[in-house]
């Protein structure tokens, strides 16, 4: 099958830290361009999100291997593939890590109650002061990122633009601007006292 223009696809960056704990990140991107077949479509992602994880380079763990990406075509529920990156060691740094921790970026879209979020890690110490702060050159690797993000992205094949999908209405919403959260984050998605 093709994915077709307009198509939204759903793309997991599989991972592996220290060969031991599994890091995954989620993207979703809609193919902005022409319909291509699937293998056309891993082939685009892969380049894409590679292109992304370079970004972050010197501020990812050396011990960060990429598996594979998986993508599902959202719009009409089917497996586009499995694809794998050129360079599975994204990263550079070095050093111990702190756990539980990630970078955060969060980013707007045409519904002020609709945003992306993304986090990047694991943390390497030396990235970040005593309290958490991030230092100014990973700050700057994120807004490239966040840069990289919300711009139309020209691939081999077609054209992708990241966004998030509303989870009011299945609409696909591009990310237009973003935000960088000053100190280091956490996954944890529950607000204080509410859930368990």
């Amino acid at each position: 099958m093709a994915v077709g223009g307009g198509d939204v696809a759903r793309v997991d960056v599989r991972g592996l830290y220290n060969n031991a704990t599994t890091v995954q990140n989620t993207f979703h991107l809609q193919n902005t361009g022409t319909s291509v077949d699937e293998a056309d479509a891993v082939d685009d992602l892969v380049e894409i999100l590679e292109a992304l994880y370079v970004l972050l380079a010197t501020s990812l763990q050396v011990l960060l291997v990429i598996r594979d990406i998986r993508a599902i075509n959202v719009t009409d529920d089917t497996d586009i593939g499995i694809g794998l990156f050129v360079d599975d060691t994204p990263g550079t740094g070095t050093g111990d890590v702190v756990p539980q921790n990630a970078y955060g970026i969060s980013f707007d879209t045409a519904r002020l109650n609709v945003r992306g979020r993304k986090f990047f890690g694991p943390v390497i110490p030396g990235r970040i002061d005593p309290n958490g702060v991030i230092g100014s050159a990973a700050i700057l690797e994120l807004a490239d990122v966040g840069d990289y993000m919300i711009a139309s992205r020209s691939a081999t094949n077609t054209t992708w633009r990241f966004g998030v999908i509303a989870s009011s209405d299945g609409a696909f919403l591009p990310f237009l601007n973003y935000g960088i959260s000053p100190t280091v984050v956490t996954q944890r998605r529950r607000r204080v006292g509410v859930g368990e």
